[in-house]
């Protein structure tokens, strides 16, 4: 190593201390929901669903999510109030949970100490998780949270194969799978992993198996049902995936492939090249002799393996052509884990690991500098949902007529409204069983200067509501921190 290169490495020594990396961890992400909470003035799309749904305890809820994140949330605001703070604590303490449940998990599977430390801070290079996951998402995080839980209550349970321990993965599974309906590819990848590995498959005998089996039944059982009683909210995003491209056969399973090898790379590539320039500085570094792969290796790469099998199978079986990188989150965030384990093993040289820790720490520094920037001005073509002036708008309507209800084709135009009045009940084309839920007066309120779009008719219409053309005004809403831009809408006040 040059000298600047082990001065650059001597700074962040303190992370080869195992406990100083949860510190981090926690210090990192509380910073970042102080920034985010500090900055913002409204909620954006994901938070300004949630401000939406917050205050009402439902097994399931729109939007083809299921609702252990809006269940946290509303946990969370009954606490601190239904307020941007509630909704940052939420997603930052998920983060931190999911980075240190992947730190746990690796020591307790027994993986050495620079390769658990490093799957676990590594997880910042991948960009769905390291920025993605800061800046805008919400149901992802949860279903990141809740797999790397999982993850760690198995590895508790293949250490003490005790009864508790069986009944923390059953619930660990339950929460990924309420986290988001795609963890329960990792969870299906997970135990295919562990029964093709001798050591692990005496874990799932009886009676292990029945234990966790029966505590996942339980904890997810009244939010099947709902799904059954409301697949049309389950089913709502469906068309993400392109089901439908007018193509022959032939094409089409050819071109959801491809999506998924897209996808697959686009993931993974920050952390291969960060990962391919560490190993390059580090080849003339003493080197200790490979090592065999151990069990636990096997594992875990068997679970990456058979989680985008079982995807590309789900992709040629439903015809699906779209696939964006972040919905393979819950297989792949245990890439960082895989590259890390097979640097130890393969090409043990003493700075690989170190240099990766450095990109990982540093790349976690800049995010929050990126993230200041993102949530205050947005990108030069689009200005930020968060900072958009609503209070303006409020007072405007209240100042002539009162309203109870806000009603919208969008969920984050009709949630953001409940941080200046958090008894308004918030409902949106996305709202199961709304028309129950339309308390009069009524605010429509719609982006763009037209007139209403044919579902929020339909949701007025639940009400026996509708909206007359000479009742319709019009606003342009700015934003606190771009004059350049504003937000053509369009409201009514139904009596």
């Amino acid at each position: 190593m040059s000298a600047a290169e082990i001065n650059l490495t001597t700074r962040f020594s303190w992370l080869s201390d195992a406990r100083a990396v949860p510190v981090f961890v926690v210090c990192y992400f509380a910073v970042q929901a102080a920034l985010v909470s500090s900055l913002s003035n409204a909620g954006g799309l994901d938070d300004g669903e949630q401000l939406s749904y917050i205050g009402t305890f439902e097994w399931g809820y729109g939007g083809s999510q299921p609702p252990l994140y809006t269940w946290l949330a509303g946990i969370v605001a009954s606490v601190v109030g239904p307020n941007l703070v509630a909704l940052q604590l939420v997603k930052f303490g998920l983060l931190a949970g999911a980075f240190i449940s992947v730190f746990f998990a690796g020591r307790m599977l027994g993986f050495p100490q620079s390769v658990f430390v490093t799957g676990a801070l590594g997880l910042f290079l991948l960009p769905q998780i390291g920025w993605e996951s800061q800046r805008a998402l919400s149901h992802s995080v949860a279903s990141i949270a809740g797999c790397a839980l999982t993850l760690l209550a198995f590895a508790w349970l293949a250490k003490t194969r005790s009864l508790l321990a069986a009944a923390a993965f059953g619930l660990a599974m339950a929460a990924a799978l309420l986290g988001k309906y795609n963890s329960a590819v990792f969870v299906a990848a997970l135990l295919l992993s562990a029964a093709s590995v001798p050591r692990y498959r005496s874990v799932l005998r009886w009676p292990t198996l029945l234990v966790s089996g029966l505590v996942l039944c339980v904890a997810i059982l009244p939010t099947a049902l709902w799904m059954l009683d409301h697949a049309a909210s389950v089913t709502a995003r469906t068309r993400k995936f392109a089901l439908e491209v007018g193509q022959d056969q032939m094409f089409g399973w050819l071109l959801g492939p491809a999506s998924l090898l897209r996808a697959v790379f686009l993931f993974a590539l920050c952390l291969l090249c960060v990962s391919a320039v560490a190993w390059w500085l580090s080849r003339e570094d003493p080197a200790a002799p490979a090592l065999p792969k151990g069990d636990f290796e096997r594992l875990i790469e068997r679970t990456v393996l058979f989680g985008l099998l079982i995807v590309l199978v789900l992709v040629v079986l439903s015809g699906a052509t779209a696939m964006k990188d972040r919905w393979l989150t819950p297989v792949l965030f245990l890439l960082p884990l895989v590259v890390s384990a097979r640097f130890h093993r393969l090409w043990p040289l003493s700075g690989v690991k170190s240099r990766l820790v450095v990109a990982s720490v540093v790349a976690a520094l800049l995010f929050m500098p990126a993230l200041a920037v993102a949530v205050t001005y947005g990108r030069p073509v689009k200005a930020p949902i968060a900072q958009l002036d609503y209070r303006q708008l409020f007072e405007t309507v209240r100042i002539a007529e009162d309203f109870k209800t806000v009603a919208s084709n969008s969920s984050w135009l009709a949630g953001n409204f409940r941080l200046l009045d958090p008894s308004l009940q918030a409902v949106h084309i996305e709202t199961p069983d709304a028309g129950p839920r339309i308390k009069r007066p009524v605010l429509a309120v719609w982006q763009g200067s037209r007139g209403p779009n044919t579902a929020l008719v339909s949701l007025l219409a639940e009400a026996k509501l509708s909206i007359d053309p000479s009742q319709i005004r019009r606003f342009e809403m700015r934003y606190l921190t771009r004059d350049d831009k504003t937000l053509p809408v369009s409201y009514a006040v139904l009596p």
